[in-house]
């Protein structure tokens, strides 16, 4: 599957950009990847339908992101990369995008943050690109009441 999203600012607001997101992901069952990549995968007699989809799996993930600041022959102050407010720019990190940071947690840092902010507060960027892979399977039947209740 795939998405592309953007965002225009435009006045009378006091800062103008455009913001374009895209991403595409694909999720393939192991037992098909034979037959992907011109194997046989022993499942030939199988009648055709839908994708086995209750086994093991690979998981594949890309997004980027761009954001360009427009200043509308002058109706807006934003003229420069850099210098639109930080609730604007981009901010990479978080289970949703990449596992094992936190939210916000991949970029430029100021030189301080707060308490709870080690290496300073995030400074959000103007581009950005994530790329993830991972793999999953179900669980065995001998955790059968987890698979049942959650």
């Amino acid at each position: 599957d795939g998405h592309v999203d953007g965002e225009v600012a435009l006045p009378p607001g006091d800062v103008g950009f455009v913001k374009v997101r895209a991403g595409a992901a694909c999720h393939v069952p192991i037992g098909q990847l034979g037959g992907m990549l011109g194997l046989s995968a022993g499942d030939e007699d199988r009648p055709a339908g839908p994708p086995d989809v209750t086994g093991p799996a690979v998981h594949g993930a890309l997004s980027c992101g761009i954001l360009r600041p427009l200043d509308y022959g002058g109706l807006c102050n934003a003229v420069r990369p850099g210098s639109l407010p930080l609730s604007d720019m981009f901010a990479a990190g978080g289970p949703g995008q990449i596992r094992g940071f936190l939210p916000s947690g991949v970029g430029p840092r100021s030189s301080r943050g707060g308490p709870r902010t080690p290496g300073g507060d995030a400074l959000g960027g103007d581009l950005f690109y994530a790329a993830t892979a991972a793999a999953s399977a179900p669980l065995p039947r001998s955790l059968g009441a987890l698979r049942s209740n959650g």
